[in-house]
């Protein structure tokens, strides 16, 4: 039996057949996307969402609630329920794509939601690096009026190097945007700051490489692919002149980037980076995802590596150095707070050689899920604190253990499920503590 997410009786669907004909789906669907089940004082909606294996995800059923509204409302409301902040997540592009047009077109949607169409369609265009799409798209928008079009096409100009453009959008809209488009619209402003001290935007991967540069050339933007030989190694900082990374020992944040490393072995002094994964997470949901191999240097990958993690010699002969997959994973976490799982006493240190050949010290502050979990494992019935044994606790699945974007995300999920548990008491284990931590 179901109870119907508007006024609570027991009926065959979310919505029993009286509110299906009164009740205002649209203000429903969108009352419930953005419903925080740690807060909220629904106690029919608390309840509901305690009976998922994820609570949070409870958000998720406005997009069947949608289902009862007439195209194209379906899809624009099904749009705004999939939405974190002012990004879809990455998994949707596709469907998002496919009907975009029809939303476009239709006089059911006002001027302002086909604009907020519009800049989510730019975004999953250049997230996906299709700059052709993207700039028909980001000229459609011309000078935008709502807060996700802005923050989309400010994006997009950064990316495509065009920072008095992106500038001057951002600081008309941030003048009129909400205190929390604000926030997301500083961050790009930040952005624009520090690309114009020589850190410009760059796809990790090669292929994406040629992608961009061939669409920066169409531009008048003259850029070229350069090999790297061997003889072309940069010469690193010392550890001395290094910064040490800035740890965060307060939970709370709901939104953060989550990364994890696959490496040659675990000594950071002698082995090397085969793979960087990373997730964005927007107010506790997944928004976007970074992944590359890393080409080994001075150091080959074992069959022991091969047969853990699935990554051959092949996968990672021709992929980005060290330092310029560095310099792609500090582009993509921007300033946000960085998780990982036993990164302070493992990630964080291949991380940090790695940003000693880039010569880019990180001023993010990174926090350590592990350690947080350790403080608190009284109150957790489970037998060891791998990432392994504790994402089967919580009853969270790694699509795929020991590869750097699957743990990357398990991480994430992680640290959400234990922030329901925990809330957000201060961590209170020492520096020196966490550094001495054995890695599992």
């Amino acid at each position: 039996m179901k109870y119907c997410l508007n006024c609570g009786k027991e009926c065959c669907d979310i919505l029993c057949e009286s509110c299906q004909n009164t009740a205002d789906i649209e203000r429903l669907c969108l009352e419930i996307s953005g419903y925080d089940v740690s807060s909220g004082e629904n106690e029919l909606w608390n309840r509901l969402a305690s009976e998922l294996q994820n609570p949070s995800n409870f958000r998720y059923a406005a997009f069947a609630l949608a289902g009862f509204l007439a195209s194209p409302r379906r899809e624009y409301i099904q749009l705004r329920s999939l939405m974190s902040g002012y990004f879809l997540g990455t998994r949707s592009f596709t469907w998002f794509q496919d009907i975009a047009p029809g939303m476009l077109e239709s006089d059911s949607l006002s001027a302002g939601e086909k604009e907020n169409v519009r800049g989510v369609l730019l975004g999953s265009y250049y997230s996906t690096h299709e700059y052709e799409k993207a700039e028909a798209v980001a000229n459609d928008i011309g000078e935008p009026t709502t807060e996700i079009a802005a923050i989309h096409l400010g994006e997009y100009l950064i990316r495509t190097r065009r920072y008095n453009r992106a500038e001057n959008v951002l600081r008309v809209a941030v003048s009129q945007a909400s205190d929390k488009a604000k926030v997301e619209m500083q961050k790009l402003l930040d952005n624009i700051a520090y690309r114009r001290t020589g850190k410009e935007y760059f796809p990790a991967s090669r292929e994406n490489k040629e992608t961009y540069i061939k669409f920066m050339n169409s531009l008048g933007v003259p850029l070229e692919m350069h090999a790297y030989k061997k003889d072309s190694v940069p010469e690193k900082m010392s550890q001395a002149d290094y910064p040490e990374f800035i740890i965060e020992r307060n939970a709370g944040f709901r939104s953060f980037v989550a990364y994890d490393l696959e490496t040659t072995g675990l000594s950071s002094a002698k082995d090397v980076i085969i793979e960087i994964g990373a997730v964005r997470v927007v107010d506790g949901e997944i928004t976007e995802q970074f992944q590359t191999f890393v080409k080994p240097y001075k150091k080959a990958v074992s069959d022991k590596v091969t047969e853990l993690t699935g990554i051959s010699k092949d996968m990672v002969e021709s992929a980005p150095t060290m330092w310029d997959a560095f310099n792609s994973f500090a582009d993509f976490i921007r300033n946000d707070i960085v998780i990982g799982y036993n990164n302070t006493a493992f990630d964080n240190k291949f991380l940090a050689r790695a940003g000693r050949y880039a010569g880019r010290p990180l001023t993010n502050r990174f926090f350590d899920v592990k350690t947080w979990a350790k403080e608190h494992g009284s109150q957790l019935e489970c037998e060891g604190l791998s990432l392994g044994e504790l994402s089967q606790y919580l009853n969270i699945t790694n699509p795929r253990a020991h590869r750097a974007l699957a743990d990357a995300e398990t991480t994430a999920r992680v640290y959400l499920a234990l922030l329901e548990r925990f809330g957000t008491e201060n961590t209170s284990t020492s520096l020196d503590e966490q550094l001495d931590e054995e890695w599992v």
